[in-house]
């Protein structure tokens, strides 16, 4: 059993360790701060450490006051004159305040080998081989002994937030910016930082930081508040930015609506369709949206039009005008714009029981996605589109494979509605797609004991050669017996 002075804490709060290096090998100290960092160290570099009106000389000092060890890169060019012989000699005077033969708090880390150890460093333990570089990990395994503290490893999040947050008070735009988009891997826990940096000078800083957060997505709604103000930013592509990040963050956004519904007449078309995405992404939440989004359908510019019919069908539940304004756009001579229009009427379900004359008419549209999505709708409307069972009946024998599909779907979801349509939903049952097979005996399923007559057919289906059409000939049989 180990000796218990040996014994290692992997609780304890990680040590301070100050780095002392000749600046000449900066680049490498640099290296061994991340490596210490990683391995869940708090190591103390200048370059890394000190901020912009920091008065270096008391940070310094405090630094090496305070510190659980003291790191001394030796190399070539440490034994020279500079203020590191400065921190040395603080150094070795906390170390006299120490308790008498205990050592630990002074390592010596070879960073390149040197012809000889400066003088106050020989009764210090340097190594087996002064004459090769000293390894991080023996430099780790020196630390753990000495303060008796295991090293363990910060979460990667935290540790790359205290990597880079102290960039984001660069002067340089550019460091500030290349700090924000390395914070995008911090996740939540970076949100803060990210929010001061909305209120940076340059717009290319905010505009990163806009996107670093809209990545972060729904972890970030911290930041909505400050977000609302972007809506109101000079430049229209921070504002356009805004309006995306609040859609990435979705259904927590909700109080931002009444600024999106704001944004929606913004003088800039791109604002306008960011902020429309946006609700359409908040979902139900946005539904006092409604009556702006139906505004914007009246828009020049065609793609606000197509945003905001879409956003309509991200809300659910709408107002019966916003039912009458799709209808509208349902007839509009972009036919891109009518499949957008009936495909959103099919995302509102029953609410869009209005729509069903005009979704009839448009299961004749010369745009074959326009007819599907029109068959679509109707089943989804349910039992209140059994109006349209003519049409679709008529469309079990369309040449477009996915129309038949979807006409059979929606007979199934009218339901006992769609009683007439049984006679060729048996004649389906004989037809070679098999996938068509399976949807028309799930249908007469669905309509229930009036498809009492389907039942010999049904029955002759439970031998073919695709179990799909077998399966949903079983569950047609016991659905029609079953219904009262």
């Amino acid at each position: 059993m180990a000796d218990s002075s040996e014994k290692v804490d992997s609780a304890a709060k990680p040590p301070k360790v100050f780095i002392c290096y000749a600046k000449e090998d900066g680049a490498k100290v640099r290296k061994l701060f991340e490596r210490l960092a990683a391995a869940g160290a708090d190591p103390w570099f200048d370059l890394h450490s000190l901020v912009l009106g920091d008065l270096w000389d008391p940070e310094i000092q405090a630094a090496i006051k305070t510190a659980d060890v003291f790191v001394v890169c030796l190399s070539p060019h440490f034994d020279k004159d500079g203020y590191r012989q400065k921190e040395v000699r603080r150094a070795m005077e906390v170390a006299e305040r120490k308790p008498p033969g205990k050592g630990g708090f002074i390592i010596p880390f070879i960073l390149e080998p040197c012809e000889e150890l400066p003088k106050w460093c020989r009764p210090i333990h340097a190594g087996g081989d002064q004459s090769k570089p000293t390894s991080v990990d023996e430099l780790i395994t020196a630390i753990e002994r000495h303060r008796g503290t295991m090293l363990v490893p910060p979460d990667p999040n935290v540790r790359r937030l205290k990597l880079f947050s102290p960039a984001l008070h660069s002067p340089d735009a550019r460091d500030r910016r290349t700090a924000v988009e390395a914070l995008g891997g911090a996740g939540r826990s970076a949100v803060s930082a990210l929010v001061q940096a909305l209120h940076d000078e340059e717009s290319y800083v905010r505009y990163s930081a806009l996107r670093t957060l809209g990545d972060i997505g729904p972890a970030a709604k911290d930041a909505i508040p400050d977000l609302i103000e972007v809506l109101e930013d000079e430049a229209s592509g921070i504002r356009a930015q805004g309006a995306d990040v609040l859609g990435q963050i979705g259904p927590h956004a909700v109080d931002a609506v009444p600024a999106l519904v704001q944004a929606v007449t913004d003088g800039d078309a791109f604002v306008r369709r960011s902020a429309i995405k946006a609700l359409g992404k908040i979902g139900p939440g946005a539904v006092d949206a409604a009556p702006a989004l139906v505004e914007a359908m009246k828009d020049r510019d065609s793609q606000v039009l197509k945003c905001a019919v879409h956003a309509l069908g991200g809300i659910g539940t709408v107002p019966r005008a916003s039912v009458a304004a799709l209808v509208q756009a349902a007839d509009h001579e972009d036919s891109d714009i009518r499949a957008l229009a009936v495909r959103t009427l099919c995302r509102l379900g029953p609410d869009a029981v209005d729509a069903v004359p005009a979704l009839v008419a448009a299961m004749e549209d010369e745009h074959p996605f326009v007819r599907v999505y029109a068959a679509q709708a109707l089943g989804q409307i349910g039992p209140a589109a059994g109006s349209a069972v003519p049409e679709l009946i008529q469309a079990l024998w369309n040449e477009f494979s996915d129309m038949r599909y979807h006409a059979a779907c929606s007979l199934g979801d009218i339901g006992p509605a769609a009683k007439d349509a049984i006679p060729d939903l048996i004649e389906i049952l004989k037809t070679k797609d098999s996938a068509l097979r399976s949807q028309a005996a799930r249908s007469l399923g669905a309509i229930g004991r009036h498809a009492a007559g389907a039942v010999p057919t049904l029955l002759q289906a439970l031998k073919d050669e695709d179990r799909y059409v077998r399966n949903a000939a079983e569950g047609a049989l016991k659905r029609i017996r079953k219904t009262p």
